[in-house]
């Protein structure tokens, strides 16, 4: 697949390359010439990835420590190393980790304000007095945007990840939608993921099958993901949200992010920092 850079309209351009579709904005600096400049640094970025496949396959914590990775590989062990969930590999924060570069270097370039989202998974720059609003969408992959999030600068809010049914990597949980906000974009893609795998319930109305029958290539071989799930009891939703809304408690009192959205089959759960950001 070639590389395009695509001219969305606006202050925003499409960089896509292959399973990279990743949406950039700046405001500030060059304003639109930064950020066809920031599509080309995600591609150098993503090009640094395949020699590492093998490692990054890996469960994190068989990953020792190394001073000769680039920093896109050492970014995404470091983030799924510090949510500490011995499920996790290193690609549970491959589309933060892009984000999060592209972002810091259109800081470099003078922005005053980026955002590049990769596949839902979101990295802010916010000046000093800059805000900005991120939609929701309480099922991956979905048109709808049912809420509304104000982050301004001064919140330490950089990155906003989405893990769960349907999205492009694999999950365990049944959770339609994880939505995590973290200092960093991808440690808030690796806690997405373990929010989203923490709604894991027993019920004969869910459908696993091991992660390689889906995606020959999947870093999660030999182990059950969510296939499909039926209509859930009104009781194996609570308990699939009470899960997911625990693991993300646990991250909120490590400090580690700043709190999460759940979505279930329609039924809504969040940590007590988020009600004060919805619009």
């Amino acid at each position: 697949m070639e590389r395009e850079i695509i001219d969305l309209g606006g202050p925003w351009i499409l960089a896509s390359w292959g399973p990279m579709r990743m949406r950039i904005a700046a405001w500030g600096g060059r304003g639109k010439e930064s950020a066809k400049e920031g599509g080309k640094k995600a591609f150098e970025i993503f090009e640094e990835l395949p020699p590492y496949l093998l490692l990054l396959r890996r469960k994190v914590r068989e990953i020792g420590e190394e001073d000769g990775w680039p920093e896109v590989v050492r970014r995404m062990i470091e983030a799924s190393r510090m949510v500490d969930d011995e499920d996790l590999t290193p690609l549970s924060a491959v589309a933060g980790t892009l984000s999060e570069l592209v972002t810091e270097y259109l800081v470099r370039e003078g922005v005053r304000r980026a955002i590049a989202e990769n596949g839902g998974d979101i990295s802010l720059h916010l000046a000093e007095g800059e805000e900005v609003n991120v939609g929701v969408r309480l099922r991956v992959g979905s048109p709808q945007v049912t809420h509304i999030l104000r982050i301004q600068e001064g919140m330490g809010i950089k990155g906003v990840a989405t893990s769960g049914l349907g999205g492009r990597s694999l999950t365990k949980g049944v959770a339609e939608a994880a939505v995590v906000l973290a200092s960093q974009a991808s440690l808030a893609d690796a806690a997405a993921t373990s929010v989203a795998n923490a709604t894991l319930i027993s019920s004969p109305r869910v459908k696993r099958v091991r992660a390689e029958e889906l995606d020959p290539y999947t870093d999660l071989r030999g182990e059950l993901v969510t296939l499909r799930v039926g209509e859930l009891t009104p009781g194996e939703r609570e308990e699939a949200l009470r899960r997911g809304l625990f693991r993300a408690e646990e991250l909120v009192e490590r400090g580690l992010i700043f709190g999460a959205i759940i979505s279930v089959q329609g039924e809504v759960r969040w940590t007590e920092g988020i009600r004060p950001l919805l619009q």
